[in-house]
């Protein structure tokens, strides 16, 4: 999780670097739209798949737990 909000604030801190270097030159809107579009696009692809993966392994893990029977306990039976 860590990982995924570091690369989270990574993003921002660029895309705020690139706004601010464009707003300040001869940008034009497109420009600003465009990196704060594919910012947003990263930001939301990295954390959707995160949780997405997470959430999976959760379940499958849940379904392992439900579905395993607990280790046999006593003497085996006599072989006949």
């Amino acid at each position: 999780m860590w990982v995924v909000a570091a690369g989270d604030v990574a993003i921002v801190v660029a895309a705020v670097w690139g706004v601010v270097k464009t707003a300040g030159g001869t940008a034009s809107t497109s420009s600003l739209v465009a990196i704060l579009t594919s910012a947003f696009t990263a930001i939301g692809t990295m954390t959707t798949a995160y949780f997405g993966i997470k959430s999976s392994a959760n379940t499958a893990q849940h379904y392992r737990s439900a579905t395993v029977s607990p280790p046999p306990t006593g003497n085996p039976p006599p072989a006949g």
